[in-house]
Formats: structure tokens, sequence, C-alpha cells
């Protein structure tokens, strides 16, 4: 199968800068010569500690410790395999990527992926064509008053009352049975058989903001979904299954549209029907979050467009829980966030048809922050119930007020609810002053009882919980001298001399990355060359996780200590060789100390 060839990857990642890379997902705030620092799109913090470095054509995070170069980022943060990875940067370079016949074949999870996503895109224009076969579907789009224009837009299709329509089809098109399987259009029957998965349903296919078709949400018909003779009633929307292309919590649905629209905020919806119908109605920044609890990765990907985000979720209670939750991740993704309450309807489906674009228009004026929202759902209960209700609001404003970490902001917020809630300041002060004195010693015991869970805690099989303790310390010992000699080589080819004297061998390094990263750098040195960085993190992210990368990327990344690179090296290798004697010793005395613990309790020693 077709292979990408080692030097257009090189010559590709030697043409990324990556800066332009990183620039296109996250804002510098600080740039000291070839470094530029940001917040990173990994985690969620408020002091920047994501960094690249223009020389060496890397990034890495000092608090998350995700590192690496232009590959490896672009597989991470959008979620893709490394030849897509490939394919995204070359695109942006203008190339086309080359591929070669090889005995070791491409990956499987990339080959998958693209097939997945021409699977879809024909399963969607065969939803499409059906669309205007079926009166009951058409007859459901005008009773929704989507228009026509409007379903051609977002694709809509209709996943006809068939038992293996679309399954005939995507086998006429050249689709093998476990194709259509494994991109979730089709199920398995009883008897090994493959039947359609989505039946007398209206569709919307997800689509990504490439243009790819990596997935659908099926809607029942109304009056489709009566139970049937066994009692069975079909649900009410069915998604596609997580694949190689598609994974739920990290798409959003009419982002591809969305991200065009000149507002700069989003409207951020949970089903996909409130997002048509903003649209239907001029509301082009209307998103969907797939009916799914909202992910800190889909926070991410509306983030790389938009920084605002208006939430409009349904106005029951769960609706209002989901608003709550979904308004903390965002923030804490760096999101600004506003909040929607939608009066005298379900969702903003129902609203904008019962009272149209300018009253949802007025809506989105009077929108608030996600702690006015919370607040003002406590003061309705405080006023409609007697005093238990009342000290309960004042509770739940106590606990939504400590969550505020800004002293002065908190204080605003409190006066307010202090008069609105009928109690003085002062009291409720005091009462959130408590609340965070019980936070700070819950936060500190629980950081006690996870220092010591590592050590006792073992997952499985995997042995007790000395063994895992042994392990941590191994790996906490040994780490800073292989940093120091990957460190040290890369930085000084000279200390080749010291490796050599040494009789140093790639072997004697526990993780097998950094073997392969010696051996890289080993061969550099003997040629004489300058070991290239970004090129060896990009050849590493074809076989290794990012985890792995990333370990591999400090290393390259740190700088030796002051002094005599030589000596440096040579120290690195006598403290890792010491380090690994001293280990292997501790795990004899800790068996010889366990046997005899088991001999005065009276067990049986083995």
């Amino acid at each position: 199968m077709p292979r990408i060839p080692e030097k257009f990857i090189d010559d590709l990642v030697s043409r990324t800068e990556i800066e332009d890379v990183c620039g296109d997902y996250v804002q510098f705030t600080r740039r000291t010569g070839a470094r530029a620092v940001a917040l990173c799109p990994f985690h969620s913090e408020k002091t920047p500690s994501f960094t690249i470095n223009s020389d060496l054509n890397t990034f890495y995070c000092f608090g998350c410790h995700k590192g690496g170069g232009a590959v490896s980022f672009i597989m991470e943060i959008e979620n893709v395999p490394f030849t897509d990875a490939i394919e995204i940067l070359a695109k942006k370079q203008g190339l086309t990527v080359p591929y070669e016949a090889a005995g070791r074949s491409r990956e499987p999870e990339a080959t998958s992926r693209k097939r997945i996503i021409e699977a879809n895109t024909t399963a969607a224009r065969f939803f499409y064509s059906q669309l205007g076969e079926s009166d009951s579907a058409k007859q459901y789009l005008s009773k929704r008053n989507i228009d026509p224009k409007t379903a051609k837009a977002f694709g809509i299709g209709f996943a006809p009352d068939s038992w293996d329509a679309l399954c005939k089809y995507l086998r006429a098109e050249g689709f093998s049975s476990t194709e259509i399987f494994e991109s979730g259009l089709s199920k398995k029957g009883n008897k090994d058989g493959f039947y359609d998965a989505f039946r007398n349903r209206v569709m919307f296919p997800v689509i990504d903001t490439a243009g790819n078709v990596l997935g659908f949400s099926g809607r029942i018909i109304e009056g489709a979904g009566a139970p049937g003779k066994d009692g069975y009633t079909p649900a009410k929307y069915i998604n596609s299954p997580d694949t190689a292309a598609y994974v739920k919590g990290k798409m959003i649905f009419a982002l591809n549209l969305a991200r065009k629209s000149t507002e700069d905020f989003f409207i951020l919806t949970e089903g996909n029907i409130d997002a048509v119908m903003l649209h239907r109605y001029g509301f082009r920044n209307a998103v969907a979050s797939l009916g799914t609890a909202f992910t800190a990765d889909q926070a991410r990907l509306l983030k790389k467009y938009k920084s605002k985000v208006v939430l409009s979720y349904d106005s029951d209670e769960a609706g209002r829980k989901a608003s709550e939750k979904g308004a903390k991740i965002l923030e804490a993704a760096g999101i600004e966030v506003r909040v929607l309450t939608i009066p005298n309807a379900k969702d903003p489906d129902e609203y904008i048809q019962n009272f149209g674009r300018d009253a949802f228009s007025n809506l989105l004026l009077g929108s608030q922050s996600p702690i006015e929202a919370a607040l003002g759902k406590l003061y309705v209960q405080g006023e409609a119930a007697g005093d238990k209700g009342k000290i309960d609001a004042v509770n739940g404003a106590v606990a939504l007020l400590a969550d505020i970490d800004n002293p002065a902001e908190r204080e605003v917020y409190a006066r307010t609810a202090a008069d609105k809630l009928g109690v003085t300041f002062s009291a409720l002060s005091e009462a959130i002053a408590i609340e965070l004195r019980t936070r700070a010693r819950k936060a500190k015991k629980t950081e006690r009882g996870q220092s010591s869970q590592v050590i006792i805690d073992t997952p499985g099989k995997r042995g007790d919980g000395a063994q895992r303790a042994r392990f941590l310390r191994r790996a906490d010992a040994e780490l800073p001298a292989q940093r120091g000699i990957i460190s040290a080589l890369y930085k000084y080819p000279e200390t080749l001399r010291v490796i050599e004297r040494a009789g140093f061998s790639e072997e004697e390094l526990p993780a097998p990355i950094l073997k392969i990263v010696f051996r890289e750098l080993m061969q550099s040195a003997i040629a004489g060359k300058n070991s290239d960085s970004a090129a060896i993190l990009a050849r590493l992210s074809r076989d290794f996780s990012q985890n792995e990368v990333s370990l591999a990327a400090s290393c390259l990344l740190q700088d030796p200590a002051p002094g005599s690179p030589e000596k440096y090296m040579a120290d690195c290798i006598e403290k890792l060789r010491t380090d690994a004697i001293t280990n292997d010793s501790g795990d004899i005395n800790e068996k010889i100390a366990a046997m005899r613990q088991k001999k005065r309790q009276g067990g049986k020693t083995q």
C-alpha cells in the first residue's frame, strides 16, 4: 500500500514554520528572541505556558508537557492520524503529497479514515437524492418550516424505510460490506448479513471545516416512532457511532457554515434543528453540540474561530444544567460566555417560529453572563418559596459566588445577591469566606490523598503498590539523566567522544523512543552534521504516541547544565548507570522485605 517518502516529510517540515502552524490556533502573548508564548490549546490555564522555538521549529507546553513539531501539533489539535497531518501541512504549502509502494503498509487508521469519509460522502448524496422521492420527509421539513434552500445548504436528506437500500447502493459504488459497517452506516444482522443503520429518518450530515462528511444525525419522522408489536419505540435521534473519522465529542454541527459568519460570536444550541432554524432566519453564526454533553475538545474547536459564545440551550431543567456545565468548559478554554434565557418556549426553534427574528435578536441583546443567569434563577426561587426555599437560594448563591476567582468581581455580584435575597452583605460575605476555607481544606486533603494513592493504587493485574512505587521511583530517578544525554548530544555533537570512551549505547536508555532519538543523533554526529529536531519529531509522530513524542521534544529542548558539555555528558552517563544499579538493588531489597513481612504474618514465601 502507498507510503509517504521520508525525504518528502523532511523537506515539508524544513519548509514549515512552527509559528505559522501554531498561530492558526493560538494567540501569542509574548516574544523573546526565537521563543513565543501563548495560552496552551491543549489544556486550561490562566498563565501562558505554551512555547514555540522558531530556531528549533518545535513547540512545548510547560503546563501539560505536550511537545513536538508541526506534524504532532496538527495530529493532536485536529485529532487526525499522521498521514492526514502531512496532507494538511502540504496543502498549506501548496504541495501535493506523493505516495510510493513499500514493504511497510500505510497506517490502517489513515486508510480507514479516508474510506470512511468517502463512504459517508457517497451516502450523503444518496440521502439527498432520496429526499425528493419521499412525500413524508418533504412534509416533515415543511412542517418544521425548513425551506429547500436551507435543506440544500445543510445537505439534509432522507434515509428510506428500507432494509438495505443504502448498503446496496454503496456496494454498487465500490465499497465493501466491512467498509460500510466501519463507517457506521450499517449494522450486523443475526445471520452475518448487514442492514442500513438509518431508516425512515431525516438525515443531517456532520461536515467538518474542510468539507468532509464525517457522520450523520438521523431524526425520526413524527408519526413513524409509534411502538411496534414488540413494544419497541425508535429513538427520536440516532447518531453515527465513533469511527476512525468521527468522534462525536470532538465535532460541532454547522461549524463549516457558521465559522464564515461576520458576527464575532457563535450561538451554541443543543440540537441540529435549533441551529438549522436559526440559519433559516438569518443567524448564520449558529452551531450545535450534536446532542451530547459538551466537551473541552468542542470548546477548543470553537475557540479556533471565535472567542465569544452565546449559549442557547433548551429552557427546561436539563437544558439549564447542561448550559451551566457548558459555560464552565467554555470559560476554561478562554472563551467569553453569555447565556440566553428563552421565555415561553422550550427551545430556540420554537421561540423563533412563534415570535420571529426580531424577538430573538432582542433576546441576544439581553443575554447574561453565566453567573448572572444562575443567580437570576436563585432569585426567583427565593421569592417563590418560604424560609426554607430562601435559605436554599442563599446557599446556592454562596456556592456560585465562591466559584469566582476575582475578589472584586465576587464582591460586586455578592452585593447584588445580598439585596435580591434579602440578607445583609456582611452575612453573605462571611458565608462565602467559610465556603472558600472549606474548599481549601478539602483540596489540600485530596492532594495528600492523591499523592499517597500513586504508591498504593495499581490498576488491573500490573502488580501491587510496591511494584508501582518502584516503577515511579525508577522513572523519576533515571529520566533527568536520559534527558541530559539526549540534550547534550543534540546541542553539542562533539560529546560523541565521551559516549564512545564510556562505551555507552542506546540499549542503556530505558525509553524506546529515546533509543531512536539517540541513534539518529549519533548518526548525525558521526557524519559531522547538525541534527534537525523538527524532522526527527515528525518521523517519530508516525509510530509513537503524543506523550512519547512530547518526551522526546522535552529532551531535545532541554538546555544542558552550564560548564563543560563533555563533563556534563560524562556525569549524565554515570548517573544513569548508577541509578539503574541502585534501583535494581532497591527492587531486591523490597522483595526481601516483603518476604520477611509474609514470614512474620505466617504466610508462605515463594
